[in-house]
């Protein structure tokens, strides 16, 4: 595979799988990888036909030249199944990031292809930076694209980012691309406040999506509790984080807000780890102390705050329970601190941040993860490629 960038315009036609390191869930064999187009400007020029094949490519951590099985795609990809582990860390001066493509140039075509990634990216970006599971930015046309993501995003710099699951960025077209719940969750990290757009599916879209769908839900990490977060920071959407173009019969299931606060002073005491859950029948925020044990960290449940005020309390006597009235009441500054990291995310069900078009656009929450047929009925993704792309995920586990 390496030898492509030797000629990255050529053509060329997978006749099986290939392998580069070990599973993507084992690190204990990774090996050095350059992404295909990497010493190329144009990057990957030429078609590439994988022949309803995989490969699998688990990388040693390196610099921005090292991520994604692609860097940049002004060719044409179809057929291919890829299954990746992509690890990246330090100060980096890279725009986009993406497991299968980290760029597909305005010329660049991904037809009917399938892409299982693990990736973490630990990064002080000085670029504006774009990340996303699969491809960190698009420029060209994608049609035809299932995409599993597992990692975690930790990102600082002055600069403004965006991640989404699927796409960080798209400036092009987009359509039949689904963003599966069955590969994990993607979860990003933020130490202190920084101008962000984060979707389960795209992050920024200044381009057109449509018969797109998304399974699972970003879920945020505010890593320092006890700083102070801005005010809708974070733009935070269950389909995209920011429109500025068009999205047409798409879904997502992710419309509900999923974010956890560590290292939080509460009352005095210090560590502690707060979760808001906002899809259970009633919402609440659950405080936990955190330690440690010989099978690793423990959480152990101190308070429990109920966001509906009529709601049936366990009469638990290992926490402590409230309403939130009850909460304000009796701990007021604790309160206002839970609150006010709250309100740093600028949340939506579909999108927060909609100066474009959303048209036949829906919220569904009452189907789960993996119930593919009616999630490609509900935004008229194209059934002979749904069908196609689902036996692209099945060489994942084969």
């Amino acid at each position: 595979m390496q030898n492509i960038n030797l000629s990255p315009e050529q053509n060329y036609v997978l006749q099986n799988d290939i392998t580069h390191g070990g599973n993507v869930w084992d690190e204990t064999n990774l090996v050095n990888w350059t992404a295909i187009g990497a010493n190329n400007p144009r990057g990957f020029s030429g078609t590439f036909n994988g022949n309803g094949y995989k490969i699998s490519v688990s990388a040693k951590s390196g610099a921005k030249q090292n991520f994604g099985l692609f860097s940049k795609i002004s060719g044409t990809v179809y057929n291919l199944s890829v299954v990746g582990y992509f690890p990246i860390s330090g100060s980096i001066d890279a725009t986009s990031l993406g497991g299968f493509a980290s760029e597909v140039a305005e010329s660049g075509r991904i037809i009917d292809c399938q892409s299982f990634i693990r990736f973490e990216v630990y990064v002080n970006a000085t670029e504006k930076l774009s990340v996303s599971g699969a491809i960190g930015v698009n420029n060209g046309l994608i049609d035809g694209l299932m995409t599993s993501a597992s990692g975690e995003i930790n990102i600082d710099g002055n600069k403004e980012f965006t991640v989404g699951a699927t796409v960080g960025t798209n400036n092009g077209t987009m359509r039949n691309v689904n963003q599966s719940g069955r590969g994990g969750s993607v979860y990003v990290t933020l130490a202190r406040s920084l101008n962000c757009n984060i979707g389960s599916f795209v992050g920024y879209n200044s381009g057109k999506i449509e018969n797109c769908f998304s399974e699972r839900e970003i879920t945020i990490n505010l890593s320092q509790g006890d700083n102070v977060y801005l005010e809708k920071s974070v733009s935070l959407g269950g389909f995209a984080g920011k429109n500025d173009g068009t999205i047409v019969n798409s879904t997502t299931l992710c419309g509900s807000l999923v974010y956890n606060v560590s290292n939080l002073t509460l009352l005095g005491e210090k560590g502690l780890y707060l979760s808001y859950v906002s899809y259970l029948e009633t919402p609440r925020y659950i405080v936990y102390a955190v330690g440690k044990d010989n099978q690793g960290i423990t959480y152990a449940t101190k308070y429990v705050i109920y966001l509906d005020e009529n709601a049936q309390k366990t009469g638990s006597t290992e926490y402590e329970e409230y309403t939130l009235s009850e909460f304000r009441t009796k701990h007021p500054a604790a309160a206002q601190k839970i609150e006010g990291l709250g309100q740093s995310i600028h949340f939506d069900g579909f999108v927060p941040v909609n100066n474009g078009k959303a048209i036949n656009c829906n919220v569904i929450e009452s189907i789960g993860t993996g119930n593919g047929v009616e999630l490609v009925s509900s935004c008229n993704f194209d059934e002979l490629k749904w069908n196609y792309l689902s036996r692209l995920h099945d060489t994942v586990y084969a």
